[in-house]
């Protein structure tokens, strides 16, 4: 619950945009598998809120005055309701309401009704409804209310109403504006406010790009407490973004969110210790599976890795295989493929072609372009059925720029298999695989240009 300006737990934390930061070239998120960091585009990631919402309103309280008369206050904690001896003060922000036997006052102002039976405050979000006996007499909406309290420098509001104004929710969208509240809020202490900001200039998002200004945002958060700026901040450190790269820094500021029980934050941070100049696997291992068993998938499979590897673990790849499934079933793409890997016989596993075309086509349709291909190879193996789906999944890893697809997909027209022979097709098709960096389709369009009529065989795995 956040603090009202009066220091009462009044307002809702409505902290955070509601959709992560588009993807570029430089952008990565914190929490990634291991195994599957190397080469990514990965994107700066936060909690995110799913529009400006209400948090869940504490229960209503009440008090009976001289005369029966009941007063409710919704919304509010009891702190909010104060019993005098001849009747009660409510206080909401800086809204007050007086209630007596005869009388009823808001904010200074006494209003003419008499001989009220219930009064009822809803205090719920920034607006203010009053009601007697059922009847309203003040109704000030939520946007009203958040503007007032905005314009009295309520660090909250200035957060709330900077958020609308970014997102567009409930106003015409105005970023530049929206900057400018998020750095009056972060100017009053909120460190919600500094972490928007941050996320705004780092994006570029409707007002220049930033970098620089928004790590300084996201460390004047951190140092604040602000848990997902540590590990934004640890983020930018690691990778050099926006300052210059410091790792020694950066554990710094994992160290301190994996300490506040943050399941990503350890993941994060058992990744830096494994490539740390002195690796610490064992650390590693055993804070990957602290946050693997907080739920993070992520986390469930690179402990997975772990034991698959016997780094800083005894290695055990049964166990490896159900930290996978679990990842898998959260939605960890790596682990999906590792199975399917798994499953066609690597590292010593039972093969089991069904089960590894399973998760393997899970993988694909995830976007797993190695998937795609080793699926399709296995398909055309006949490893499982039909032997015609080989042309889809090949056509997919085609279409998701994967260079052994493409030049498998080649192969198929150049052999005419599952489609009609079409030379000219698989031509256009080896030259975009070699352009992708397929090694294998260069000699392949030797050997067309030669008229070498041996054909050549398929990629069954990621192998170019």
């Amino acid at each position: 619950m956040a603090f009202s300006r009066t220091g009462l737990p009044m307002r809702p934390e409505r902290a955070f945009h509601n959709a992560p930061p588009p993807r570029d070239r430089t952008e990565f998120a914190p929490v990634r598998a291991w195994r599957a960091c190397r080469g990514s585009v990965l994107v700066l990631a936060a909690v995110f809120l799913s529009a400006p919402s209400l948090a869940a309103r504490a229960e209503s309280v009440e008090a009976t005055i001289a005369g029966d008369v009941r007063v409710t206050v919704r919304g509010c904690t009891a702190e909010c309701l104060l019993r005098t001896s001849d009747g009660v003060l409510v206080s909401i922000g800086d809204d007050r309401v007086v209630v007596r036997e005869d009388m009823l006052a808001i904010n200074g102002t006494e209003h003419p009704e008499r001989g009220f039976g219930e009064i009822v405050v809803d205090a719920g979000g920034w607006g203010m409804t009053v009601a007697i006996d059922g009847r309203t007499i003040v109704a000030r909406s939520e946007l009203d209310g958040l503007r007032s309290a905005a314009e009295k420098g309520n660090s909250l509001a200035l957060n709330d109403l900077a958020l609308r104004l970014a997102t567009g929710v409930g106003m015409p969208r105005d970023v530049p504006r929206a900057a400018d509240l998020y750095r009056r809020a972060a100017t009053g202490g909120s460190a919600m406010a500094a972490r928007n900001l941050g996320l705004l200039l780092w994006n570029g998002d409707g007002l220049p790009k930033d970098r620089a200004e928004a790590v300084r945002r996201f460390r004047e958060a951190a140092e604040a407490g602000d848990p997902t700026s540590r590990k934004m901040l640890a983020a930018a450190l690691t990778r050099g973004l926006g300052m210059a790269t410091n790792e020694a820094e950066a554990r710094r500021w994992l160290e301190a969110a994996a300490r506040d029980g943050d399941a990503e934050a350890m993941n994060d941070l058992a990744n830096l210790l494994k490539r740390a100049p002195a690796p610490d696997l064992r650390r590693a291992a055993r804070l990957h599976r602290a946050a693997a068993e907080k739920g993070l998938a992520v986390a469930a499979a690179n402990y997975g890795f772990d034991l698959w590897n016997g780094d800083g673990v005894e290695r055990d790849r049964s166990d490896a295989l159900g930290f996978f499934e679990r990842a898998a079933r959260g939605g960890s793409v790596p682990a999906m493929a590792m199975l399917g890997r798994a499953y066609r016989g690597e590292g010593g596993a039972p093969a089991d072609p069904a089960l590894a075309a399973h998760w393997l086509a899970k993988a694909a349709t995830a976007g797993d372009g190695d998937a795609t291909n080793t699926l399709g190879a296995m398909h055309l193996a006949g490893e499982v059925a039909p032997r015609d789906e080989a042309l889809l999944w090949f056509s997919l890893g085609a279409e998701r720029g994967h260079a052994a697809a493409t030049r498998n997909l080649a192969l198929l027209y150049r052999q005419g298999v599952g489609v009609a022979r079409d030379t000219e097709r698989a031509r256009e098709l080896l030259t975009l695989a070699a352009a992708r960096g397929s090694r294998m389709a260069a000699a392949d369009l030797a050997a067309i240009d030669a008229g070498d009529g041996v054909p050549p065989r398929i990629a069954a795995s990621a192998a170019r």
